[in-house]
């Protein structure tokens, strides 16, 4: 299991004339870098990855924290060294909208 860092926010968009009553918003993203390594030839951007020990500290630490997010780059620059990196077919394709792929071949290396 790979987890990311990300950030989200909840937030009130300005009130309009005529609609009195808007809704909160929740706005979530993954934060990425430039890729490295391997990635790099797959995709130009790549999600910070997170080890276990950085899960509650991520969760619970503001992410202006120069020192944390430097602890991040360094755990997804190891993480990212040890991933499995393989063509895969193109099982995860669907002609059909909105229908979930669930079988093996998704992984399957090709």
């Amino acid at each position: 299991m790979l987890a990311l860092a990300g950030m989200y926010e909840w937030w009130r968009p300005q009130k309009v004339a005529g609609n009195e009553h808007v809704p909160w918003l929740l706005t979530a993203t993954i934060i990425t870098r430039d890729s490295q390594a391997q990635m790099a030839s797959i995709h130009p951007r790549q999600p910070l990855y997170l080890t276990p020990d950085l899960w509650d500290t991520w969760l619970n630490t503001s992410p202006a924290d120069r020192t944390l997010v430097n602890t991040v780059l360094n755990a997804t620059a190891a993480i990212a060294e040890n991933l499995d990196y393989r063509p895969i077919g193109p099982a995860w394709l669907s002609t059909q909208p909105n229908t979930r792929q669930d079988n093996p071949d998704l992984v399957a290396a090709i």
